[in-house]
């Protein structure tokens, strides 16, 4: 991909700001005043690959492109290959996929969606699974799902789930009541699933008539499973299951870190506030 040559003054200075690291959020703004202008040579920038695997200057291109309106060319973007040999370069390539995602998630077109389901076919990035979520349709909810297995887009899996509501529900009941066979160690993978799962259902809630589905997972040796199992019990399960929801999310939070604690006092506080209500 070229670009005409010589750049106007502006355009090229605005561009060498923008590679800079110190002034690269000020050769944003000065790209974005160039207008349309700049458009090209940010395309340029953008479609450029560093063995290094730094992105900063491709991110910042992929901002003012965003600014300026210029879908197409981060939907390009998207469509163009992104194989690496090398793992480094890989890195930052995958960065720069999840940054554009991100910023053509606006448009609601059908096509938009149809690439970055395959995009996320072939491989989960946080940007990608936030792009997804703000599409709110509910092809995506398989893929989000998916997604609840990887730590780097798990958080933002369970969000997209969560915002879905109702609609999620089904899929992550699947998810999260879904074991391995007796006899077979539970992978780590399907571990995370359904701890992501259950975490989106907690913020979701359950009806009283699929609490069965997951009322096992109450004594889960895993206790992030219990836990979130636990939580939602407070909210569907029948009263003496909620009062041993509340004695076991007590005692998990004795034993847990303080990330996973925090979480369970916020359970717990809200389930006395429903309560006094």
């Amino acid at each position: 991909m070229g670009m005409d040559l010589p750049l106007p003054e502006d355009v090229r200075a605005a561009i060498s700001r923008l590679k800079s690291p110190r002034d690269g959020d000020r050769g944003v703004l000065d790209a974005v005043a160039c207008g349309r202008r700049a458009v090209p040579a940010l395309t340029e920038l953008l479609f450029s690959r560093d063995p290094s695997g730094l992105s900063h200057a491709r991110l910042r291109a992929a901002e003012a492109l965003s600014a300026l309106g210029a879908r197409e060319a981060l939907i390009d973007f998207l469509n163009a290959p992104h194989e690496m040999a090398d793992p480094v370069e890989q890195l930052g390539e995958e960065e720069v996929i999840s940054a554009v995602a991100r910023a053509v998630t606006d448009t609601g077109e059908e096509r938009v969606l149809d690439l970055l389901l395959r995009l996320a076919r072939d491989r989960i990035l946080p940007g990608i699974v936030v792009a997804l979520g703000r599409s709110m349709r509910t092809e995506a909810i398989p893929e989000l799902v998916r997604a609840l297995a990887e730590d780097e887009a798990r958080g933002e899996a369970e969000t997209a789930l969560a915002a879905f509501g109702a609609a999620a529900r089904p899929a992550l009941l699947v998810a999260a009541a879904r074991a391995p066979d007796p006899e077979t160690r539970e992978t780590e993978t399907n571990l995370r699933r359904r701890r992501g799962a259950l975490t989106a259902l907690a913020e979701i809630g359950v009806p009283a008539a699929a609490w069965p589905v997951i009322r096992h997972l109450t004594r889960h040796p895993d206790p992030r499973i219990s836990a979130a199992a636990c939580a939602i019990a407070l909210n569907c399960a029948p009263d003496a299951e909620k009062n041993d929801a509340v004695r076991r999310l007590k005692e998990i939070a004795e034993k847990s870190d303080a990330v996973l604690a925090a979480q369970i006092n916020r359970w717990l506080g809200e389930y006395g506030q429903l309560s006094r209500s």
